[in-house]
């Protein structure tokens, strides 16, 4: 559009000028790439100053952890993607192609250029729908994979770009196609035309695919990145269980993001009944951290995408209690010895949430982990190191053998499973809890 023009043409005068040039801006750069390609900006960011140079590879080296545990596998449909599978005519497809992509890098270059030939891919950007590339610049990346230097890794590397290529690949064409289905509602009501209408769909496609908005934070995402292991996605989710969010929607939108709301909910709500009649434990109670999980031994599902952590949270702020997740015991909070308070509860969210780096830092100078353990430094760097899945199935084998090492593999598809603790028989319940 006639802005991008006068940014590009901005970039390239700056690169142009006779006393030798200058590198232009990010947002210059961007606009270059669309034209040259990525070999230009790859020279041009080769010429930054020193200063520039080390800010630059500080935040890889900051994000490296997050991208390597991120990896080896195609956990975005049922994580970033899982609120949207009450539309199987957008989903269903985006998780076929994101197999093709993974494997392929000119399967998922021909899957970005056909997003890219479509009549409305100019009214994505517009209305700004997150369509994320694996390309020089942090902020245009899924927030997982900020950080490039994990592909450069022999070997490992391979694996990396797959993931990056298949995370990538599915969410961008389900983003993309879920916009079209609603554009073509808005047109069929006569209502796409209205600004308002495309940027309240592209509002809601980005929260509902885990690309939420920071808001006044907006220009601080890379740097929260080393805060929070997953801000965007983070924001996504407090978002959608947030009525406001909703009724800030043009109706249109707020019609198709309540259904998917309670598509969504009745999905979970059906498998965790489906489990629950074949004799699989389910966790009722929403002080507990098992809420809403499927349990089977010591492994626990988690098949919420990101939601459930949040509402225990607010639970036991409402509540003013909370329930152990091993014994069953139930806690006031603020009373007893050593009691667990309201600001520790927002703490143990928080320190959950945070970006692996930080959390090694808080974990060393706190002296227990979040599960109340007291930390061994390698086994703490070797968690931030090693693929999720990987750990994740590791302490599933460790748990039920290795000839249930199949109990893993939700966790590849973004199912959140998790291994911990004895199961204790509740003998009886006494007055204190």
């Amino acid at each position: 559009d006639p802005w991008e023009q006068l940014t590009a043409k901005t970039g390239l005068a700056k690169l142009l000028q006779p006393e030798g040039g200058q590198v232009p801006t990010q947002g210059e750069l961007r606009a270059l790439q669309e034209v040259f390609g990525s070999q230009l900006v790859r020279t041009v960011l080769g010429k930054r100053p020193l200063l520039q140079k080390l800010g630059q590879a500080g935040i890889e080296i900051a994000n490296l952890p997050r991208a390597l545990m991120a990896s080896f596998d195609l956990s975005a449909p049922l994580r970033q993607g899982v609120f949207l599978i009450g539309r199987p005519k957008q989903w269903l497809p985006a998780f076929g192609g994101m197999f093709r992509q993974f494997a392929s890098s000119k399967a998922f270059q021909a899957a970005q250029d056909q997003i890219k030939t479509r009549p409305t891919y100019d009214l994505m950007r517009q209305a700004r729908l997150a369509l994320t590339e694996i390309g020089e610049f942090a902020t245009q990346r899924e927030e997982q994979f900020m950080s490039r230097l994990g592909e450069r890794i022999p070997v490992i590397g391979v694996g990396v770009k797959a993931s990056n290529r298949a995370y990538v690949g599915f969410l961008n064409k389900l983003r993309a196609d879920v916009f079209d289905d609603l554009y073509k509602k808005g047109q069929a009501l006569g209502v796409a035309d209205d600004p308002n209408f495309l940027s309240s769909v592209a509002s809601f496609v980005n929260a509902a695919t885990g690309r939420g908005p920071l808001g006044s934070l907006e220009r601080a995402a890379v740097p929260l990145n080393t805060i929070f292991f997953s801000p965007r996605l983070l924001a996504s989710r407090l978002s959608l269980l947030n009525p406001v969010f909703y009724i800030q929607q043009h109706p249109t939108v707020r019609k198709e993001a309540i259904k998917s709301l309670l598509t969504f909910a009745s999905t979970g709500a059906t498998v965790v009944g489906l489990a629950k009649l074949n004799g699989v434990q389910v966790g009722v109670d929403p002080r507990s951290a098992d809420f809403g999980k499927l349990k089977i031994g010591n492994t626990r599902y988690d098949i919420w995408g990101g939601f459930q952590q949040p509402i225990v949270a607010a639970s036991r702020l409402l509540t003013g209690q909370m329930v152990s997740s091993t014994t069953g015991r139930e806690f006031t909070l603020g009373e007893g010895y050593k009691p667990t308070t309201r600001a520790d509860i927002v703490m143990r969210f928080l320190q959950s949430k945070q970006a692996p780096i930080l959390s090694l830092i808080t974990t060393l100078l706190g002296g227990k982990t979040i599960t109340g353990q007291r930390p061994r430094l390698p086994v703490e760097l070797a968690d931030r190191f090693i693929p999720m899945f990987v750990q994740d199935a590791f302490e599933v084998i460790k748990e039920h053998g290795p000839a249930k090492g199949w109990m893993a593999i939700p966790g590849a598809f973004g199912v959140g499973v998790q291994t911990y603790g004895s199961l204790i028989p509740m003998l009886e319940k006494t007055a204190s809890g």
